[in-house]
């Protein structure tokens, strides 16, 4: 957590942070899909409507009629009006009969009042209104007779048009206006149908406040259309309280509309709730559509319960490819012993996408049983799979696999990626060979600024002193990211002595490349180097380099003199004060815990990573003092992070008999609290129109398909700051190889934001190369830093929120270094 500049595989809102645990639906139906499924057609054929065809599409057409036609569905017959009530059908047939029987019953009603008021017309006297207009009645409407005052009076036939004209001309001459409005009134209520769009607008604001109780969305779910229904599960997952738990897992078996069904699954798997586990196995023993699997196989995974191993080993043997690539990434979260010998079967399955997650996963099993086949898999002729079983050698610290490692990088290719991963799994591995130190000789000389970048991380990681020339030869290199990358591995391999060699770094042209040496220099045993690092946080110079200087203060912990921490704790530049904080918590000197406290009680949402490290601080000095304040955070804090900084303080302060009262983590981020909206953001939008989004960069243009149905307030958001220029001029500040780019920081540190936070839109959508996604650093902390993934990340899916997808420039995205400018560009509308 307190490495300044760290190799993460995280895209964070900012580089140097707090952890914590927290951490393409379409709108359109499937007409009888669900019917299918359970053997059964819809609720129509059963009442003995007509062919399948023609009930399913009646299901199809009237299940929209919902809200505005409430007086038609649920009102009571008209006097000497007789309609006989049956049951719509079957038990297992009860979702099809809310959607169709419930169409169905509006039409009918609709229609009936019609012949009502035209029978009431012809009275002498004019008389109350229909009843249906002051009552309620709970009959179930006869599906035969529906149809029948349906085709007569709604549809009529070619030949009974004269007559209904004549009646309807006549009725309305002779009973006068009152009556001709009073029919008018009754069409209108009849014929129309709900405004959709109000009833989604309605769930994105509960979403967005993150509210249930007062909100539409457990009714919605009930007894919505399908695009409600499932817009009202996903707000359900997003918000991520547990009261959503028992109304989801009561809605998924009778849920026949598989885009809906789809919803409820994702919505139970971002919930993280255990008690989800048993129904979810369940429901995957009766699915039969091949994408509902795949999607219940991750959501077991998301749950991270050993019980759901069984099952998923099984998928393994789905003729569906993509219902084994969810249940090798289910495995890769539960991370479980018994997966190993599952997933090394799984490296040999045909499908490209299965076998390269196989050895991904492997990676996140620590053991050796799995590296004589991640080592065999370097021999394979799939590219991907050769990639990642690289990468799981080097992450598992497999010593074994180095002569396979090196040997692929003594044979000819011309493959980035694999060089990139070569360099990442010697450094790790981090044995010193002669064979080693030739093949990281040879990727400091490759064309590819990523694989230099990543033979000096190896260098770092692996304290290679022998490479100590080449690296400080590197400094001069034309790119920005690899000139820092240099500086950190000299750095890393002096260990804080000799540190002079940083200087020229501070006369960098890059502010980049300044902050990674005053980051450095903090560590220097020499007195004289902390002095530089201080006279750049005292000063009003760069904030990039002022954040490295702040990494500085960190690393040379004791060493700075208490007047000084107390002055910077109270800093202007946020991200200096938090490091601060952390300092002081470290130093655990008492005469810090009054302005600890008092950093702990500073307001406002840019406040928040202050005050998280202060109470971390706090925790550590151990005074009883500061116990009223921490239990305030706790009770009262409006960020979920916090509470779990202000818990684990008292837990460390309390004795054990106290502190064993205090909630715990599960139930503190059970505990979701309602956000008040920002006024700065844009209003809040069921689906954004804004289409396309261009970046101008420096190497070129990067054209990204805008998905403002799946992230409707991200994209808005990023479309308004881009219209107002929000965006023109800054930087990439973050480039990894092989992982993303990231940028968007007006600060240009990565503790920007743009004044206000977005609600986390998690989404089924996967990351691949080129998925655009929002860094945060914590669940609804996003602001205005979007990431384009290099290659796919599957560890980021339902964590980080998918807005977006690049559609042309992926070569330009490939070339991106640290530091390049942009511009943004915005498109709404379908035009091309």
């Amino acid at each position: 957590m307190k490495s300044g500049l760290r190799d993460c595989d995280l895209p964070d809102r900012h580089i140097w942070r707090h952890h914590t645990r927290q951490g393409a639906f379409h709108t359109g139906h499937q007409t009888g899909a669900g019917d299918a499924k359970r053997g059964h057609l819809a609720a129509g054929v059963h009442a003995g409507i007509g062919p399948p065809g023609a009930g399913r599409d009646r299901v199809e057409r009237h299940q929209t009629l919902k809200g505005a036609n409430n007086l038609a569905l649920h009102g009571p017959q008209p006097a000497g009006l007789d309609l006989p009530s049956v049951e719509v059908g079957p038990v297992i047939g009860q979702r099809e009969a809310q959607d169709g029987a419930a169409g169905l019953r509006a039409q009918a009603r609709g229609c009936a009042l019609l012949v009502h008021a035209l029978e009431a017309s012809s009275r002498p006297r004019p008389g109350p209104p229909p009843a249906a207009c002051r009552g309620r009645h709970s009959g179930i409407v006869s599906r035969h007779r529906a149809r029948a005052l349906f085709q007569e009076v709604a549809v009529p036939r070619s030949r009974d048009r004269s007559t209904l004209h004549r009646l309807l001309c006549s009725r309305l001459l002779c009973s006068g206006l009152l009556y001709g409005g009073l029919l008018c009134g009754l069409l209108l209520s009849a014929c129309s149908v709900p405004d959709t769009g109000s009833e989604l607008l309605l769930i994105r604001q509960a979403e967005d406040s993150r509210q249930i109780g007062q909100s539409p969305l457990l009714q919605d779910l009930q007894d919505g259309t399908s695009p409600v229904r499932a817009a009202a599960a996903r707000a359900l997952g997003r918000i991520g309280d547990p009261t959503a738990l028992d109304p989801l897992l009561l809605a998924l078996p009778d849920e026949g509309t598989p885009e809906v069904r789809k919803e409820i699954i994702f919505a139970l798997g971002i919930l993280h709730h255990p008690d989800a586990v048993p129904a979810l196995l369940e429901a995957l023993d009766s699915e039969q559509v091949a994408d509902i699997s795949a999607e219940i196989a991750i959501a077991l995974g998301r749950l991270e319960d050993p019980a759901a191993l069984d099952a998923l080993h099984g998928l393994l043997g789905s003729s569906w490819g993509l219902i084994r690539e969810r249940a090798v990434e289910a495995m890769a979260l539960i991370a479980d012993a018994q997966s190993v010998q599952p997933l090394v079967t799984a490296l040999d399955d045909p499908d490209p996408g299965v076998a390269w997650r196989a050895a991904w996963a492997l990676e996140k099993i620590p053991g050796e049983e799995q590296v004589p086949g991640l080592v065999n898999a370097c021999d394979s002729s799939m590219p991907e799979l050769k990639h990642a079983a690289v990468r799981s050698l080097g992450r598992l610290g497999a010593s074994g696999g180095i002569e396979r490692i090196v040997e692929l990088a003594r044979t000819p290719h011309d493959d980035t990626v694999l060089d990139l991963r070569i360099a990442n799994a010697l450094g790790r591995i981090g044995e010193d060979r002669p064979a080693v130190r030739q093949v990281i000789s040879g990727l400091l000389a490759s064309d590819s600024f990523h694989v230099r970048v990543a033979a000096l991380q190896a260098i770092g990681r692996a304290r290679w002193r022998h490479h100590l020339p080449e690296a400080l030869d590197q400094r001069g290199d034309p790119v920005i990211g690899v000139r820092a990358a240099a500086f950190d591995a000299v750095a890393d391999c002096l260990e804080g002595r000799g540190l002079e060699v940083l200087l020229p770094g501070l006369q960098d042209d890059s502010p980049i490349v300044a902050a990674t040496c005053l980051a450095r220099l903090g560590e220097s045993t020499d007195p004289a180097h902390l002095e530089i690092v201080l006279a750049e946080l005292m000063g009003d110079g760069d904030r990039a380099r002022r954040l490295g200087a702040a990494s500085g203060l960190e690393a040379a912990g004791d060493r700075v003199d208490l007047e000084t921490l107390l002055g910077l704790l109270k800093d202007r530049d946020l991200f200096v004060a938090t490091v601060t904080a952390s300092v002081l918590g470290q130093r655990g000197d008492p005469t810090a815990l009054v302005p600890l406290m008092a950093a702990l009680d500073r307001s406002g949402p840019a406040a928040t990573d202050l005050r998280i490290e202060a109470a971390t601080a706090l925790g550590e000095l151990g005074d009883d003092r500061a116990i009223p304040i921490l239990r305030s955070a706790l009770a009262q804090g409006d960020d979920v992070r916090l509470r779990l900084a202000a818990r684990s303080a008292l837990n460390a302060i309390l004795p054990e008999e106290v502190a064993i009262e205090l909630p715990g983590e599960d139930e503190i981020i059970a505990d979701v609290r309602p956000v008040q909206r920002s006024l700065l953001q844009p209003d809040l939008v069921t689906a954004s129109t804004a289409t396309r989004m261009t970046l101008h960069t420096d190497r070129g243009q990067i054209v990204i398909e805008l998905l403002g149905q799946d992230a409707p307030q991200m994209v808005e958001s990023f479309a308004a700051l881009a219209e107002g220029g929000f965006f023109d001029g800054l930087t990439f500040h973050r480039v990894v190889g092989d992982f993303v780019i990231q940028g968007g920081d007006p600060s240009g540190t990565g503790w920007g934001d743009a004044g206000y936070t977005l609600r986390s839109e998690w989404n089924p959508r996967r990351f691949e190369r080129g998925s655009v996604g929002i860094a945060h650093s914590g669940k609804d902390t996003g602001g205005c830093q979007l990431f384009i993934a290099h290659s796919p990340q599957p560890h980021l899916d339902a964590r980080y929120t998918i807005w977006g997808r690049v559609i042309r420039g992926m070569d330009v995205v490939d070339r991106i270094q640290r530091g390049d400018r942009f511009r943004v560009e915005i498109r709404r509308g379908s035009g091309s």
